[in-house]
């Protein structure tokens, strides 16, 4: 189903300038997504290069990037951004579906389309950042001496919040697809 466009006279409900509000929000969220897709791995390369790796449940100390051989660094800072690149790319994907909706298409296939592949990327990161904390730990500490090297298995909520999260979305993305097709469907009869 397509919004009229927003330079169309508004209907006498006022249905019109609600349609107009609708895709300048998005429009604008768009423009979110997509700050906020390059700022978050900018900001983990960023706070790695000068040595600041916030700390992980049962890590005894700070790591240490200074200490650490090249290939450790990497990763750390593979597992740093493993969880948040997927969201990034899911930011990019929204960031699509909220131009989609700027334009008017609100119930097709293009933004279910859109929105199941965000379910699947944020699902992926919510993944990605219950592994991250031990592939960091692990990679940090695996040339120690013995007795030094450290194991730390975290499960925490923002990790298993991102993966509810991405079954809503999914669940939501199932929704809209039958919207729709009831839409097409509606579309054709009229």
């Amino acid at each position: 189903m397509r919004l009229p466009a927003t330079n169309q006279t508004p209907d006498d409900d006022g249905k019109g300038r609600e349609d107009g509000a609708l895709c300048r929000r998005s429009r604008r969220l768009a423009h979110l997504c997509a700050a906020f897709a390059v700022a978050l791995p900018v900001g983990v390369v960023v706070s790695c290069a000068a040595g600041q790796v916030p700390d992980l449940p049962g890590l005894s100390k700070t790591i240490d990037l200074a200490a650490l051989v090249w290939w450790q660094v990497g990763i750390v800072l593979a597992g740093m951004l493993a969880p948040v690149l997927p969201v990034s790319l899911a930011l990019l994907v929204a960031r699509r579906c909220f131009l989609a909706v700027g334009r008017g298409a609100i119930f097709t296939l293009e933004t279910v389309a859109a929105l199941r592949r965000i379910a699947g990327l944020v699902t992926l990161g919510g993944i990605a950042g219950l592994i991250a904390p031990t592939v960091v730990v692990l990679g940090a500490t695996v040339l120690a001496a013995p007795g030094q090297r450290q194991l730390a298995i975290s499960i925490s909520s923002g990790p298993l919040l991102t993966l509810v999260l991405g079954a809503v979305v999914y669940l939501i993305a199932d929704i809209m697809h039958r919207a729709a097709r009831m839409a097409e469907d509606h579309a054709q009869i009229v």
